[in-house]
């Protein structure tokens, strides 16, 4: 069984992406009770090592774990445009925790721990109440007893191993947890050669195994997911697309989400421009016509004019039977994934379906070059 390691826990972070689908230990506690928040910091440091001896179950206290680490990365890179003033952050707790007990019926009394769904994010599957007049390791070990027979990883267990991502779901007294994040991409072991078109599924969308780990690592809890709208709704803001900028020296740049920058090379960055100057979209097959703007874009970028040595790369980019394109825009896919989450990389990023132009959705009114 896989122990992450002390450090990573006092982050709030399971580190491991195989277990990023499992339920998460939440403690819940009514911020008004300021004994009980008081007696939990109190305890914080040597909750971290009963449960990682114990379960590879995240715990996260709040509102501690809000304030940095780990749970603050996750809601940067799934909501950029979200902040917690500080004094708004004792009254989002409560929203949230009033919330939880209401839609799952909880008498949620001076505290207790919540096992929440990692995808939905209000269901309690176990709550089990703290005592704050009684010693913790005791209680944490009395929680623990009862629910680690019943938690099972459906990998090894469940019929239905690797087909829900994530999902946790209840059979008898069980609770089983998919943790089986990602489906084998099928490669053909046919070597006839085929257009870029047909293999845009394949290879398009394909990215490093260090980018999918870091997604998953960042993947939004559920609960992070109702605080963000609490939060969003105590101060009547949203998490819409980002306005994007095209410097002058190209730089790609995310203006309402603080100008992150999305880092490329030179030629994943030239085709970027190329399909964000074309919002009708680009057929694989008709690249050949573009390979004028491709060079000059190129050009543009790099500040060369003679880019002799690249010919043979830009040939292939636009070779309908090459795959150099694909290549490009897996490229450029991750980039975007390394500073915002899928749900909001796929406005910018380039897709479409086979033997249809490729293109970039952003409505280009949100598109803004110097």
């Amino acid at each position: 069984m896989f122990f992450p390691s002390l450090e990573s826990f006092k982050l709030g972070l399971n580190p491991n992406p195989r277990c990023a689908g499992v339920p998460n230990a939440v403690y819940l506690v009514p911020t008004s009770d300021h004994n009980v928040l008081e007696y939990m910091r109190t305890n914080y440091e040597r909750v971290f090592p009963i449960i990682m001896e114990n379960t590879e179950i995240p715990f996260y206290f709040l509102p501690e774990t809000l304030k940095n680490g780990h749970l603050k990365d996750c809601l940067a890179y799934n909501n950029p445009s979200f902040t917690i003033p500080e004094e708004h952050l004792f009254p989002i707790i409560d929203k949230f925790v009033t919330r939880i007990a209401k839609i799952n019926n909880l008498n949620i009394g001076r505290g207790g721990i919540a096992l929440m769904d990692f995808n939905d994010p209000t269901t309690v599957i176990d709550f089990y109440p703290i005592d704050p007049d009684r010693d913790i390791s005791p209680q944490l070990n009395e929680w623990m007893l009862d629910l680690q027979p019943r938690i099972l990883l459906s990998r090894q267990s469940s019929p239905n191993a690797g087909m829900s991502n994530g999902k946790v779901y209840k059979g008898g007294d069980n609770i089983y947890v998919d943790t089986f994040i990602y489906p084998n991409i099928k490669f053909s072991l046919d070597t006839t050669p085929r257009p870029a078109d047909d293999q845009f599924d394949e290879y398009g969308y394909n990215i490093a195994k260090e980018i999918r780990d870091r997604i998953e690592i960042l993947k939004q809890r559920g609960f992070l997911k109702l605080i963000a709208e609490l939060a969003d709704e105590l101060q009547e803001t949203t998490t819409n697309t980002s306005r994007l900028r095209i410097t002058k020296d190209y730089r790609i740049l995310l203006s309402d989400w603080n100008d992150r920058e999305v880092v490329m090379s030179p030629l994943p960055k030239t085709v970027f421009i190329l399909f964000l100057n074309h919002p009708e979209g680009i057929l694989f097959k008709e690249l050949v016509d573009y390979k004028e703007e491709i060079r000059n874009i190129y050009k543009n970028i790099t500040l060369r004019e003679n880019i002799d040595d690249i010919e043979s790369s830009l040939s292939a980019l636009v070779d309908p039977m090459n795959n150099s394109i694909n290549e490009k825009c897996s490229r450029i896919r991750a980039a975007f994934l390394e500073v915002i989450a899928p749900h909001l990389a796929s406005s910018y990023h380039i897709t479409g379906k086979k033997a249809e132009p490729k293109k970039i959705l952003i409505d280009r009114n949100l598109v803004i070059i110097d």
